[in-house]
């Protein structure tokens, strides 16, 4: 698969390259390829969008179609097929459609950001990352980027669970 090309290729480009800030990710992922090399979107965290008040009008329309909604893998729809949903349960299987034209009430959607400021580490981790500043395992051109992280007595750092065969080591 592509991904997994990518993935290859990023890990070769990272081999005994230090990283000390995300911002050098976006170097080692253009280096990744030589010939085109990938093109690289900087993200914020006013980028994101919250869909979550979405799921009221989808609940709405799971009641007047025959649709499974937590099985659904691919949604498809066509200008030339207003009102129309294609939907299937499989990446290997044909889309299956739901009319849904006059069934519900169209929804004004206007999407709000999911992220007002900038997510806080805990204060044990940012006192970490200061005192791997303060003994110079992080390099001082980066001093001023960890020093800048907003951080919170109340935020919890959490790691998302590691997918099936990750132990989350590097040198597995």
């Amino acid at each position: 698969m592509e991904v997994d090309s990518m993935h290859a290729a990023i890990e070769f480009a990272k081999k005994n390259v230090p990283v000390f800030s995300p911002h050098e990710w976006q170097n080692i992922f253009r280096a990744a390829r030589k010939r085109k090399p990938y093109d690289v979107v900087s993200l914020a965290h006013t980028d994101f969008l919250d869909l979550k008040h979405m799921s009221s009008a989808i609940m709405r329309l799971s009641s007047v179609t025959k649709i499974n909604w937590l099985k659904v893998k691919c949604l498809k729809f066509e200008k030339s097929q207003p009102g129309v949903i294609q939907f299937r349960y499989s990446h290997h299987e044909e889309y299956q459609s739901a009319n849904v034209r006059g069934r519900c009430q169209p929804v004004k959607y206007l999407p709000i950001k999911a992220y007002k400021h900038q997510l806080p580490v805990s204060k044990a981790k940012y006192n970490d990352l200061q005192a791997l500043s303060r003994k110079r395992i992080i390099p001082e051109e980066f001093h001023g980027w960890y020093a800048s992280l907003p951080y919170s007595g109340t935020a919890v750092d959490s790691v998302p669970e590691p997918s099936v065969g990750d132990s989350g080591e590097e040198n597995d």
